[in-house]
């Protein structure tokens, strides 16, 4: 789209993020970068980071078969079915 209005700003991007203000955090209410907001985060970085520790996950491979991501214990549980339980 070519925008051919002389009066309009060129750094449009500059001018459109000053008018929004910055998201506040989901956890501690703090204002982070409308950029992590775009990407889909509705975390800052530090309570993110606390987000992300707390994730526990395994890769497992399976008998005959692709390495699958496991995150819950119960899902774990059962996966090998060469075993006795």
């Amino acid at each position: 789209m070519v925008i051919r209005n002389k009066q309009f700003p060129h750094d449009l991007k500059r001018v459109l993020v000053r008018e929004i203000p910055n998201p506040e955090c989901d956890k501690c209410g703090e204002p982070y970068r409308f950029e992590r907001k775009e990407l889909g985060y509705n975390t800052c970085l530090s309570c993110g980071e606390l987000l992300a520790q707390e994730v526990k996950f395994c890769i497992a491979p399976v008998h005959k078969s692709n390495y699958i991501v496991v995150s819950r214990k119960r899902d774990l549980i059962g996966i090998n079915n060469k075993t006795s339980n």
